[in-house]
């Protein structure tokens, strides 16, 4: 006993020297920060618990003293950013990046369980008791850029997560063995057997992501959110637990107005398109022409409207008839389930606004569109694709302090070391080493989103859709 309270003074000494420089709590990928302390090889950990930030060492050969701390890993950057210094992105506007970090997968990177591990120690357990009781599904269309990925997941990883990857049939080989490797380390990670042809336009998206869900219904989640290869969550899992529950189940869906010209002669309702695998209700469901409207493919689901749309919907006909668009098919599909009355689906909108030309947008993805100078402006890395700002360093500060979940997008080919750095913050903030109030969330503007304003009126009206809703 003695022993051990003589460890942790040491330990406090430590942290009280090194607390405050975020950077210090960085590690290059090739190594983990270490320190012989009392025999046993250990790891420097910072916690905490009940709101008050404690020091502890952890011993891997201790599973008597494991049990009695909390295990919080360091963030270990990728050597190639070890020297970057990102804190400075987050507390100075003005920071500007003289030289890009980039990555592309290398030819040499093991993926075997050993060496994942070796990269990031995973947490064993739940942050919080309510992190633990409301666990979340992140689906993942994936095609390129492996080590990107990687750092993701080790930045975002929860055990009482799901994590599930659907695969771009045209990927190369080794990327698809590095992805299901991955999957082989931890039991909920899942990787969909069927692979998709996915296209630029939109093509196989959706079938993609149906195909995802389907399963990751064997998991236990509440909410999940679809993700395209370069989309990065930029909240801490314990802020996604407080906006899901903000959301009360309503799904975070947008309801705008559709891009893609429908094929003609094809007659969109939901008795025509047999969208209940229950006949009688294909007949009977009213208003039964369909309206189909828009959304981003980043979207946060409820479990509820997830199984609806697999259990009870049969999408396939809905599915092809949409993929005869030239681009677009892909933003269509759930929002066209989520705003239609007739379908019914758990935490689904209305139409009632889009008919009064009003569009309802979400929150799950931020991305800045490039239409002209006035818009260039705000993509202050400066590149940009198909009208889309690719985010750098330069973009950080700004970023973080949206109300959004999701960064749409950021690639490492361009600038890996906005995404360490992300990342890190990401892991830090989870962790209590940095605090930043512009950074967290206020729930005020996702429970007074439209949508979810909605299916509060609903509930309290059991379940009865609110006639006179205001917009």
């Amino acid at each position: 006993m003695l022993k051990i309270v003589v460890c942790l003074i040491f330990v406090a000494a430590v942290v009280f020297f090194i607390y405050g420089n975020e950077n210090l709590f960085a590690t290059p990928v090739d190594y983990y920060s270490t320190k012989s302390i009392d025999s046993f090889k250990t790891q420097i950990q910072l916690i905490k618990v009940d709101s008050v930030e404690t020091t502890t060492v952890h011993s891997k050969y201790s599973d008597d003293f494991h049990d009695r701390v909390h295990y919080v890993p360091l963030y270990i950057r990728h050597n190639l950013t070890a020297n970057v210094d990102c804190a400075a992105y987050f507390v100075n506007n003005s920071a500007f990046n003289t030289k890009r970090v980039t990555l592309i997968d290398p030819v040499e990177y093991k993926t075997d369980c050993a060496s994942i591990e070796a990269r990031f120690g995973c947490p064993r357990k739940a942050r919080s008791k309510e992190e633990a009781q409301f666990p979340i599904a992140f689906l993942r269309a994936v095609y390129k850029d492996y080590v990107f990925l990687e750092t993701l997941f080790r930045a975002q990883y929860q055990p009482q997560n799901v994590y599930g990857f659907v695969l771009d049939s045209k990927s190369d080989k080794v990327f698809k063995k590095r992805i299901r490797n991955l999957a082989k380390c931890f039991p909920n990670v899942v990787v969909a057997d069927q692979e998709f042809d996915i296209q630029s336009n939109g093509k196989n998206v959706t079938r993609a992501f149906v195909a995802g869900f389907k399963v990751l219904q064997k998991f236990d989640w509440r909410y999940a959110i679809t993700l395209q290869n370069h989309d990065v969550v930029y909240k801490t899992n314990a802020e996604l637990v407080r906006i899901f529950t903000a959301f009360g189940g309503a799904n975070d869906i947008a309801t705008g107005i559709r891009t893609a010209r429908l094929p003609p002669n094809v007659t969109f309702t939901i008795e025509n398109m047999k969208l209940f695998k229950n006949e009688t209700r294909n007949q009977l469901a009213e208003p039964n022409q369909l309206q189909i409207t828009k959304s981003l493919v980043e979207v946060s689901l409820s479990r509820e409207a997830a199984d609806y749309i697999i259990d009870v919907l049969n999408t396939s006909t809905l599915i092809e008839n949409l993929e005869k668009s030239k681009y677009g098919m892909d933003e269509h599909f759930i929002s066209t389930l989520n705003s239609n009355e007739g379908l019914d689906l758990p935490g689904g909108f209305t139409t009632k606004c889009f008919e009064k030309g009003i569009g309802t947008p979400h929150v799950t993805r931020k991305t800045i569109w490039i239409y002209g100078r006035r818009d260039a402006a705000h993509c202050r890395s400066k590149y940009f694709r198909h009208a889309i700002c690719i985010l750098g360093t330069e973009d950080l500060f700004y970023l973080v302090g949206k109300q959004r979940i999701v960064a749409n997008k950021m690639m490492g080919e361009f600038d890996f070391g906005a995404v360490d750095c992300l990342m890190e913050r990401v892991h830090n903030r989870s962790y209590g080493l940095v605090s930043s109030e512009r950074e967290g969330v206020d729930l005020r503007v996702f429970e007074e989103l439209r949508h979810v304003r909605y299916h509060k009126l609903r509930k309290a009206n059991n379940g009865k859709r609110p006639p006179d809703f205001e917009c």
